[in-house]
């Protein structure tokens, strides 16, 4: 098993956790990035953030205009 597959076993128990919030993996060289959450003001997220931080510590918020995953306007 390739260190992909410890991130997609990572983004199911998140959504397992987490009311089956949106998640979902990306890869750039050399590293994976697991994403979380769709916000639509970054007040919800950091709100998120802030429980985010006691499981996950390394956690931070990026700010994107990248429409990603399905339901996204």
């Amino acid at each position: 098993r390739g260190l992909g597959d410890v991130y997609k076993r990572q983004v199911e128990e998140f959504k397992r956790t987490n009311n089956n919030e949106y998640a979902t993996i990306t890869f750039t060289t050399p590293s994976y990035k697991v994403w979380v959450g769709k916000y639509e003001t970054r007040e919800d997220a950091e709100k998120k953030l802030k429980d985010l931080k006691k499981k996950y510590p390394y956690s931070f918020i990026i700010e994107t205009d990248k429409k990603i995953g399905p339901g996204k306007k």
